[in-house]
């Protein structure tokens, strides 16, 4: 399609000032779009085992002070025995109840964390690639490639054995194998757009290309993006778990990964200090992943109707 041929109706819209963006297959939002979101049963228990996680991580200081990691009591002492210890406490006597709120801190601290640099980069870097087109195209393009062509964990457990392990460690090496898959994403995205109707409309009206780029097609692509950070989120607090099983995350913070590292000898005679923090993870990710598919349906105009 050439500029001649763009529909009237959408040049018109982008002649007239604060028009914003108008693109036929997004469909529209009204108000009470969150309202309907929270009616759909997964979208509303992912919600509240999210929100009440996010609650966990901001009162666990106030229910729990003190160091996490101090010895309060006998080793292994059994769950729902002594109302001091309600979860019990490890092999060396650690109160888990404490380790688990502390540990939700740690895990959607690295978590929000990686989504946040992992999207700014890759959105940054994979819009410019995907609008200019080209030898910048070319490049960037080539460089993802080799960029994914090793491994990310590995890359990953190398990074943070020669750096000192900390959660600043983790959460740069995280977001460092995670920004690609966005970039990737974001070009796909942006070439998709770059044709379309409004697009077309907006380049022949005058406006600029950093407008068009920033102000038009990424919100348009948001929805998108979203459910990408909720996946990020979800893969970050995985992999920061598997570090610190193995001994590689933050020594002096209290974290689910390393409390399972902790209790994994004793696990078939004491399994609840191996399996409790582990219900935490699992519940943790498992709502994760059903926000980003509920995100998803209601995001996209085409499957919500």
């Amino acid at each position: 399609m050439t500029p001649l041929e763009i529909d009237p109706n959408i040049a018109r819209r982008y002649r007239e000032p604060g028009a914003g963006v108008f693109d036929p297959a997004l469909g529209s939002r009204n108000r009470w779009g969150g309202i309907r979101f929270l009616k759909t049963p997964s979208a509303a228990l992912a919600t509240a085992i999210l929100a009440f996680g996010i609650l966990t991580a901001i009162v666990g200081p106030i229910l729990r002070p003190g160091d996490p990691l101090r010895i309060t009591g006998e080793p292994l002492i059994q769950p729902f025995v002594d109302w001091a210890h309600p979860l019990g406490t490890d092999v060396l006597g650690r109160d888990l109840f404490s380790g688990v709120l502390f540990g939700a801190r740690v895990s959607l601290l690295v978590g929000l964390s990686v989504a946040f640099i992992s999207l700014v980069v890759g959105v940054l870097i994979g819009a410019i690639a995907g609008y200019a087109g080209g030898w910048i195209d070319w490049v960037v393009t080539r460089g993802i490639e080799i960029f994914q062509t090793i491994p990310g964990f590995v890359l990953l457990v190398v990074l943070v054995s020669v750096l000192e392990p900390s959660a600043t460690t983790v959460i740069i090496g995280l977001a460092l194998i995670s920004w690609d898959a966005v970039a990737r994403l974001t070009r796909a995205e942006v070439i998709n757009h770059r044709s379309r109707e409004y697009v077309l409309a907006a380049e022949t009206s005058g406006v600029s290309g950093p407008r068009i780029l920033f102000g038009e097609i990424l919100p348009n692509i948001a929805p998108t993006l979203i459910v990408t950070a909720s996946i990020i989120v979800a893969s970050a607090i995985l992999a920061e778990s598997a570090l610190s099983f193995l001994g590689l995350g933050d020594p002096n913070a209290a974290s689910w990964g390393s409390m399972i590292g902790s209790g994994r000898e004793q696990i078939r005679s004491y399994w609840f200090p191996t399996v409790i923090p582990g219900a935490f993870i699992v519940v943790t990710v498992f709502a994760l992943n059903v926000l980003g598919d509920a995100l998803n349906d209601f995001l996209n105009p085409r499957s919500n109707g």
